[in-house]
């Protein structure tokens, strides 16, 4: 480990660097350490070291200011992410929108990061960020459709048997788009997808499954007219679908049309009322809707007790009604849920295991009894099972750093920086 003094200049540098390779930065009593995929850094941080924004229209912060103008500040840096995000310069949006969250941390701003987060196919870090929205605003419906959508494209769904290997027809393509969904390959399923939607299919079916497939990764970007287009052809070829009602209701709703959304939920219930699907997305609407109706969550955590009765074998439904009595405060009730998810993730038979309930089960000790112990211990867990997870290892990092355990805290932020880059060239290579 080195240390160096660090003039203004250098420091500049160092900031610069860090953000083009995605290295680790924090500070401790003054000092700047840069973890490093070849090693950690120690730089003493000049003492009135000039600003540097990264663009001429950055604005800037004076010293004590009041928190007033602290949001102020943090707007107009949201306002330069979102004219960055119109433009599709979703780097430079993420970096503003960085900056306003470290100004003051608003559920906005975190959403706002998850959108550029999901135009870049980066699911892990549009959960991570729609979660720390919901922590802040639980009733946020953009947040909460973001989170549904990154979960759904997670999802380990049956796919129909696909032999062809016609590489005429969209089959095959439609297949291989499959495999690289699950294993998180985004950009080359959407290739995949776009080779597939050019040629024709042996069966309607597996046209409408491609429209759906292709219909959420443009919703996910936000694309929402193209999205609802492939969505509606979707339907026409395969007009008892569950899951294309389900989603084009949630793209109405992204879109303010409620009336539209209910409808097409409706139409899901009339078609397949058992599908799993439906009480998924819908427990998530209502609660988005709750800030419309009596200020009150209670039909959203109506819905999911009716959707747990009809579910008892669904992890994925036990762990987000826990986050939803996580977000009211009900933590002993939530532990139970995430323990149910827990259990029934342990009884998977696919290999595939979702770590979240691991880590919301460590927020929730942690947030209720304090129990640093038990929070890592889970934190530890859920990588034993998914070492690459970006979520499990800045939350172990966190907890470490409380601890005041800088070094092994600095370990993890590094193992994170690692699998970032990992996945950087891993959709350069895709």
């Amino acid at each position: 480990m080195e240390e160096v003094a660090a003039s203004p200049t250098l420091w500049q540098r160092i900031s610069s660097w860090s953000a083009d390779n995605k290295a680790v930065i924090y500070t401790v009593a003054g000092v700047i350490v840069v973890g490093t995929a070849t090693g950690i850094y120690l730089y003493r941080k000049p003492p009135q070291a000039p600003s540097s924004p990264s663009s001429p229209t950055s604005p800037h912060l004076e010293k004590n200011t009041t928190p007033a103008e602290k949001k102020a500040h943090a707007d107009s840096l949201k306002k330069i992410g979102n004219e960055a995000y119109s433009k599709r310069d979703y780097t430079v949006a993420i970096e503003y929108y960085s900056k306003a969250i470290e100004t003051v941390p608003n559920h906005v701003y975190y959403s706002n990061r998850a959108a550029c987060y999901a135009s870049l196919n980066d699911q892990d870090k549009v959960i991570s960020d729609t979660t720390e929205s919901l922590k802040l605003e639980p009733t946020y419906i953009k947040a909460l459709n973001r989170r549904a959508l990154a979960y759904d494209t997670f999802r380990q769904k049956p796919t129909p048997e696909i032999t062809s290997e016609d590489e005429t027809q969209g089959d095959v393509h439609l297949k291989r788009a499959f495999e690289a969904i699950l294993a998180k390959q985004y950009k080359e399923a959407i290739q995949h997808l776009d080779q597939a939607l050019q040629r024709p299919f042996s069966k309607s079916d597996l046209e409408a499954l491609a429209l759906n497939a292709s219909a959420t990764f443009k919703f996910v970007k936000a694309d929402v007219p193209a999205a609802l287009s492939e969505i509606d052809r979707s339907i026409q070829l395969s007009p008892t679908m569950t899951n294309s009602y389900v989603k084009r209701a949630s793209m109405h709703m992204e879109s303010g049309d409620r009336q539209s959304t209910m409808i097409d939920f409706q139409k899901a219930i009339d078609i397949n009322a058992e599908d799993p699907d439906i009480y998924y997305h819908r427990a998530i609407f209502s609660l988005g809707v709750a800030q419309y109706k009596l200020g009150s969550t209670s039909a959203s955590m109506s819905t999911f007790r009716r959707c747990l009765s009809r579910f008892p074998e669904s992890a994925e439904v036990y762990n987000y009604y826990g986050e939803l009595l996580l977000d009211q405060g009900k933590f002993e009730e939530a532990i139970e849920k995430f323990d149910t998810a827990i259990h029934l993730e342990r009884s998977t038979a696919d290999g595939h295991k979702n770590v979240m309930p691991l880590i919301n089960k460590a927020l929730a000790v942690f947030q209720w009894k304090k129990d640093m112990s038990q929070a890592e211990e889970l934190c530890r867990r859920a990588l034993m099972l998914d070492s690459e997870s970006d979520v499990a290892l800045a939350t172990l990092s966190q907890f470490l750093l409380t601890q005041g355990k800088a070094k092994d805290a600095l370990q993890y932020f590094q193992r994170s920086a690692e699998v970032a880059r990992t996945e950087a060239r891993n959709r350069e290579c895709s």
